[in-house]
């Protein structure tokens, strides 16, 4: 059982923010100073499932979906100056070019960006190829978005893919058991609060912060940092 280890999901980082989907950088950076100061550690995922059955205190693990630009241009220089690791999904047929969902068209990251981020210890993971729905699907675009997907990340990195988010948090059994014969190892989604990670490693819960609802409001890290979370 993983016992106090909060997941945190972010999307969008800008220095302003224009849509509730995105955090300002100067909340994210508070995020961190905070967690920095009071002695937390960043985990991966893969971290996070060695640790299965141990207790770990002061861990948490930072997610980023949807590829944008500002993960590169923004959080990846922060999590370097802590020395912390982060886990980023990319939708993979929207590498390099502008996003196609949400209230307004972003810039995402290229290849070169991602290969970077990997190269200095970042988990890269698949956010599907296209970012949508995946339980409105048929079985073979489900296999274009979860299958192919994977494929041409690995193709990219040259190294396995083991990690899936799903977009906007949905699933169903038929997504959910597609993800687990595509190969992959641990898939994510969103929830409002946290539960054992041993429920279901194709269902982890995540908490989601926007630069309306951050972590702080609603996950009392504070009593985390203090030792006294329950």
């Amino acid at each position: 059982m993983i016992k106090h280890i909060p997941i945190i999901r972010y999307q969008d980082i800008a220095k302003t923010a224009k849509d509730k989907e995105t955090t300002t950088l100067d909340l994210l950076e508070y995020q961190l100073k905070y967690l920095h100061n009071k002695g937390f550690e960043t985990l991966t995922l893969e971290h996070l499932s060695e640790s299965l059955d141990e207790y770990t205190p002061r861990k948490i693990v930072l997610t980023f979906d949807g590829g944008y630009l500002g993960h590169y241009q923004y959080v990846f220089p922060l999590l370097q100056r802590y020395n912390y690791t982060g886990v980023f999904f990319i939708p993979t047929n929207h590498i390099g070019v502008l996003s196609s969902w949400g209230y307004s068209k972003k810039s995402l990251l290229s290849f070169e960006d991602i290969f970077e981020m990997y190269q200095w210890g970042m988990e890269i993971g698949v956010n599907s190829a296209s970012h949508c729905d995946l339980t409105t699907l048929t079985a073979e675009e489900l296999a274009e978005e979860i299958i192919d997907s994977k494929k041409c990340l690995e193709k990219m990195l040259t190294s396995e893919v083991k990690y899936f988010s799903y977009p906007y948090g949905k699933y169903n059994n038929k997504v959910k058991d597609c993800v687990q014969q595509a190969g992959y190892t641990n898939a994510v989604s969103i929830f409002d609060k946290q539960k054992d990670l041993s429920n279901s490693r194709f269902a982890i819960d995540r908490l989601q912060t926007t630069n309306k609802k951050n972590i702080f409001s609603y996950l009392d890290i504070r009593r985390v940092a203090s030792g006294t979370w329950k």
